[in-house]
């Protein structure tokens, strides 16, 4: 049985999505993380107290977090879109990044990866068709 889909309206909002940021416990290990392993261009870095990549239309903000604690926990998730997602979990995989099981329902594939204090990032590739269908 086919899941029923939902088609969702498209309305004019004031708000527009800027950035998602984590609270870390330490700065240069999730620069490079986000930099150098997922590959992120740093935009901006003010010594240990903010940094910010560019992931596109947001942008992702890294805050030290209070006593050097982290709150995964208690954070979101982010989605990042891939075009070649067999490749990036290889990628990743062999970067030692902690990578979880690839699902692939019908609207495409997707797994998670776990970044150095914790939080989950969703990593997604979109069936073109779901995309098409959903628009």
């Amino acid at each position: 049985m086919a899941a029923k889909k939902t088609r969702i309206a498209k309305s004019k909002t004031v708000f527009t999505a800027l950035q998602v940021y984590f609270y870390v416990r330490s700065m240069d290990r999730s620069v490079d993380f986000y930099t150098k392993t997922l590959g992120f261009p740093l935009r901006v870095r003010f010594g240990n107290f903010w940094a910010e990549v560019d992931a596109g239309p947001v942008t992702i903000g890294l805050h030290p977090g209070k006593k050097g604690k982290a709150k995964p926990e208690e954070g979101g998730i982010l989605s990042l879109g891939v075009k070649d997602i067999e490749n990036v979990y290889t990628s990743l995989k062999e970067k030692k990044v902690k990578v979880g099981k690839m699902h692939t329902p019908d609207r495409g594939k997707f797994f998670m990866i776990t970044d150095p204090d914790g939080y989950e990032l969703h990593v997604v590739e979109f069936d073109p068709k779901w995309k098409k269908a959903n628009r």
